[in-house]
């Protein structure tokens, strides 16, 4: 069945990859070819005119791109839409921290008490382990707050702090 009057026997998207195959003598490269490393540099150039183009620009923007780096149609799009895969985000980027190396620390040491078991066995544990620790006197200098913030951690909090 048609729709919007495609033909599938004629698809505009080549299919194939001008990347694959390079030569070590970059001499014999055939024109049109673009490197892996320029991939995104490509798509960085080619993404403004794309997102200002129209529906039939946008198609033939897309074939030629699909012809140069090898991609699938649906990540080029994807790709051309932005935003850009970036080498590093700038500090101080994301949201902040909620746990400190005070509460790191306390965790470790509850680690270390319960000999190494996995965080899934820690979480449910952590609270009366804490409290125990209260009890016998070990935590007497730690707030309050610091230990009901570790009794509470999830067991993924409690692996991505001890890895």
């Amino acid at each position: 069945m048609r729709r919007n009057g495609s033909d599938p026997k004629a698809s505009r998207c080549l299919r194939t990859d001008l990347t694959d195959g390079l030569r070590k003598n970059l001499t014999e490269r055939r024109a049109g070819q673009v490197k892996r490393e320029t991939r995104y540099d490509y798509a960085a150039a080619v993404a403004m005119r794309y997102q200002r183009s129209g529906r039939e620009q946008k198609g033939w923007i897309l074939d030629e791109f699909c012809a140069a780096t090898g991609y699938n149609r649906k990540y080029a799009i994807k790709l051309l839409r932005g935003p850009f895969p970036r080498a590093a985000l700038p500090p101080g980027h994301g949201r902040p921290p909620v746990y400190g190396p005070e509460e790191v620390a306390l965790l470790r040491t509850c680690w270390e008490i319960a000999d190494h078991v996995c965080s899934k066995r820690l979480a449910p544990f952590l609270l009366e382990l804490l409290g125990r620790l209260r009890a016998c006197g070990e935590l007497s200098d730690l707030s309050r707050g610091l230990v009901d913030r570790v009794a509470h951690m999830s067991p993924a909090t409690i692996d991505r702090q001890l890895n």
